[in-house]
């Protein structure tokens, strides 16, 4: 019998919801919606709203078993996004659906998962870095609405890797200089905060948006413009060609600490929006940032694989693969 998963990729902007199925040699999304996360006011309703238009598209439309993958802390299968006015609860869908077991997953614990399912188009290989020993570490890093971090462990008693999640992006941005200590305290002053400010304050959709707000203070016009903007003009627009050239810098730097911190000599995975649809940018400039340290330590960094990960649906099969993996330990 084929096994079907209901997935669901639950980001602060977008709301994927997918059926999954298990082939040979990985996994095939067979049907797929997308929503916008500012348009919901309850995931739940619009999960059955999900199931019942299922009844319309396939023709096997009984499922039992679902995975969702969620921008979030998960702490006794409930998730409150911090970036989007959103509960999520695993009891109350199993509760109010046809759904018998509902996991919930942090995102980049998907993406962690998801790295052992990629496909050479799934990704762009920016530093080959240097053949490591088996089942070294390997990191997850990506810049969206957040900042997600992950470190995957290999697991000789389940012979497989294993993802740990964290809250990392909202860990202190280092400053090195004034200029960069003037641009914190305008993201202080426009976000009300008194504390630090953290990497997911200039490593996010927003963070591009503060960015350019700052950049562009002395100019006439005040008004900010949009991340996908910043994006799409930062080869023509000066104050987007600076506002992309510092976003890349801090992400450099984001990347090598976290490198320092994990030594993932499996490689270094940068997934998320921005770098998905932006994969260019991570090109020389980004790697000599990178590699910016001691002599000792600069070898080192220049061993570690790099790759961007360009199929933003891959979340979605690596939640398939963590329903897969509870649903084979349950029996």
């Amino acid at each position: 019998m084929t096994q079907r998963y209901i997935v669901g990729d639950v980001g602060g902007t977008n709301d994927d919801l997918a059926v999954v199925e298990r082939k040979e040699n990985g996994f095939e999304i067979v049907f797929k919606q997308d929503k916008s996360t500012d348009n919901q006011q309850s995931f739940l309703q619009g999960l059955k709203k999900f199931l019942t238009d299922l009844e319309g598209e396939l023709e096997d439309n009984e499922f039992r078993e679902a995975c969702f993958a969620v921008a979030g802390p998960v702490e006794d299968r409930n998730v409150e996004m911090p970036n989007a006015d959103l509960t999520i609860d695993a009891e109350a869908i199993e509760r109010e659906t046809s759904l018998d077991t509902v996991l919930l997953i942090n995102d980049f614990d998907a993406l962690g998962y998801a790295t052992e399912l990629l496909e050479e188009e799934d990704y762009i290989t920016v530093q080959q870095g240097e053949q490591s020993p088996e089942n070294q570490p390997k990191a997850v890093i990506g810049a969206g609405t957040g900042l997600g971090k992950n470190l995957l462990i290999y697991d000789q008693g389940l012979e497989r890797y294993v993802p740990h999640s964290s809250e990392g992006g909202h860990s202190d941005l280092p400053l090195k200089n004034r200029k960069e200590l003037e641009l914190a305290e305008f993201i202080q002053d426009l976000e009300n905060i008194s504390h630090q400010i953290s990497y997911e304050h200039v490593l996010s959709g927003k963070g591009l948006e503060n960015m350019y707000r700052f950049f562009n203070r002395n100019s006439f016009q005040k008004e900010g413009t949009q991340a996908e903007q910043i994006s799409k003009t930062r080869e023509t627009n000066p104050c987007s060609q600076k506002t992309f050239s510092k976003f890349i810098e801090f992400y450099a730097r984001c990347c090598r600490n976290y490198a320092l911190d994990t030594l993932p000599r499996e490689g270094l995975y940068i997934a998320g929006g921005i770098a998905a649809q932006n994969p260019d940018s991570i090109d020389e400039s980004f790697l000599e940032e990178f590699r910016n340290s001691s002599p000792q330590f600069r070898e080192l960094l220049t061993k570690i694989p790099i790759r961007v990960i360009t199929n933003y649906d891959i979340s979605l099969k690596g939640a398939a693969r963590a329903m897969e993996l509870e649903s084979n330990r349950s029996t």
